[in-house]
């Protein structure tokens, strides 16, 4: 019994380190969107560009974005609806 809770724990704990956003995956992501016209409008604006540099949400929405698919244009385009819906919520907030 103890084996199998064993085994179950680090299972477990594999899919919780297999989930984290690295920094390297945010930046790569930030890179490529900044080509974008819509995604260099807000890093122009200084509160924008605070809230996308030092929070959290904002920088794991970006680094959770599947990097290959970011060159579609419409899975960039729902990106783009989510970023902004959480943009705006953060300035309200």
């Amino acid at each position: 019994m103890a084996v199998v809770l064993e085994l179950l724990l680090e299972l477990w704990m594999f899919f919780q380190n297999d989930r984290r956003i690295a920094e390297e995956d945010i930046e790569k992501n930030i890179r490529y969107l900044r080509q974008q016209s819509w995604f260099h409008n807000y890093l122009d604006n200084p509160l924008f560009r605070k809230i996308i540099i030092y929070d959290t949400e904002v920088r794991q929405l970006i680094g959770k974005q599947k990097y290959k698919k970011l060159h579609r244009p419409l899975y960039t385009e729902r990106f783009h609806k989510k970023f902004a819906a959480m943009m705006h919520e953060k300035v309200k907030s």
